[in-house]
């Protein structure tokens, strides 16, 4: 299938470009699934739920899921929380640069996540587009997209 072998060199790609970008970073116990459909709150308290996805990775992991993507308004709540994480603990802004290698191995993880699980008839009908040859289309695509971020290292590093 030609679409396999095209969603396996880009994979490869990009996992040649990110690896040396993760040597000598900082690993803690983090969530890894942190976006705010994983926030529960009972009037002004949040309770994180979901920690089935918990993993050792540098901290800027959480921080990119919950606050999105780098146009302005994400750039301003990355900010907020980072001012916030920083009460607390030391923050590596070079980490930043880790953005998008790290939101290139979760589009890379979603697809497999689907894939492990696909016998569930709750995956066949929550994806059913999984796949299809538009389905794979699409992930390429995305993906070429995410390789030429990472070897342009398009995150903003400024706070």
């Amino acid at each position: 299938m030609q679409l396999a072998s095209r969603f396996e060199i880009i994979v490869t790609q990009i996992c040649d470009a990110i690896t040396p970008r993760f040597e000598d970073v900082e690993y803690v116990l983090l969530h890894g699934d942190c976006h705010s459909g994983n926030i529960l709150w009972n009037r002004d308290d949040p309770y994180f739920i979901d920690f089935d996805d918990m993993l050792y990775a540098p901290p800027v992991q959480d921080i990119w899921m919950l606050t999105g993507g780098d146009d302005d308004y994400g750039k301003e709540r990355r900010d907020i929380l980072l001012e916030a994480y920083e009460e607390m603990r030391t923050f590596d802004m070079t980490t930043m640069q880790l953005i998008e290698p790290l939101r290139a191995l979760r589009m890379i993880h979603f697809s497999a996540w689907i894939a492990r699980r696909w016998e569930d008839s709750a995956f066949k009908m929550g994806f059913p587009v999984f796949g299809t040859e538009r389905y794979w289309q699409e992930q390429i695509e995305a993906l070429a997209l995410q390789l030429e971020k990472v070897q342009n290292h398009a995150t903003d590093l400024s706070r």
